[in-house]
């Protein structure tokens, strides 16, 4: 559970920081792929040599272009107009998703977040929406159990994650990954015996739903509401498989005791030799 949780809460470290429960999409870019973009940096003096990076998987930053004003580097193109400098992208691709930043080239250098960008394509498919649960690795005294909704591709057409739970509304913590995956955390109290757990996103204009369900009556039926196992279980083990366990031990070992006495009677004494035998061959000096 503890590892579990670890995995989710690095993901939401990895996700856009999230004012409340509602993501921050005002610096978020969504972009068809093939198409162009500009990312600005906005500076107190025009910058010759600014440093672009964007942020990688780990959280470090990479170095994406250095080139100097209108000066073409690959697929990017710096324009400087006096407080601003801005980077055009050109023929963007799923690999250019991602954070980026704009730095003052230097030893001292400032990093300013500028831009969210997100590729999409040409013709998107509807989002696909899945819960994942901490059920199946729950620690016997947790109190809690953490629920994770993601939609894979999901665009502003969709409204954000709601939830469910036995027909009553829950609020659960939302974040935008930089590869377009929405995904909300959901906390509900363990003493919960039953419980219906879904989560649902809306389209904007059409009102189509996707949603996603999870029953937590399974779990209910093998842990008690204290969160402590049923000890039933263990008494059918030491009840039934203890005295099998004994009588195999006992047939081994009586197994062993024949085969013992078997070998011994097989086995002829070693051979002795008399002692005028040795005097019979002895050498004489």
């Amino acid at each position: 559970m503890k590892v579990w949780i670890a995995l989710v809460l690095s993901t939401y470290i990895q996700g856009l920081i999230t004012h409340g429960n509602i993501p921050d999409l005002s610096h978020v870019d969504f972009v068809e792929k093939g198409k162009n973009i500009n990312i600005s940096c906005n500076t107190v003096k025009t910058f010759d040599n600014t440093q672009w990076y964007k942020e990688k998987e780990d959280g470090g930053l990479a170095a994406v272009s250095r080139s100097g004003c209108h000066t073409p580097s690959g697929k990017y193109i710096i324009h400087c107009d006096k407080s601003v400098t801005t980077m055009e992208i050109t023929n963007v691709t799923k690999s250019d998703s991602g954070v980026y930043y704009c730095a003052q080239s230097g030893l001292d250098q400032t990093f300013h977040l500028t831009r969210t960008l997100i590729v999409t394509d040409h013709n998107p498919m509807n989002p696909k929406l899945t819960i994942l649960s901490s059920v199946e690795d729950h620690p016997n005294n947790s109190e809690t159990t953490v629920f994770l909704c993601v939609a894979l591709d999901w665009t502003k057409e969709w409204d954000l994650i709601q939830w469910t739970m036995n027909d009553t509304k829950q609020d659960g913590w939302i974040t935008l990954d930089p590869d377009g995956s929405l995904q909300s955390l959901l906390v509900i109290q363990r003493s919960t015996q039953y419980a219906a757990v879904s989560c649902y996103i809306k389209k904007t204009r059409t009102n189509e739903i996707i949603h996603s369900n999870f029953t937590l009556g399974t779990m209910a039926n093998m842990i008690d509401v204290s969160g402590e196992k049923s000890s039933k279980d263990c008494y059918i083990v030491l009840y039934v498989g203890l005295p099998i366990i004994i009588t195999i031990i006992l047939i081994h070992l009586i197994i062993i005791l024949i085969r013992k006495r078997t070998l011994v009677k097989d086995t002829p004494p070693p051979a002795t030799t008399p002692q005028g035998a040795f005097s019979k061959y002895a050498t004489v000096i």
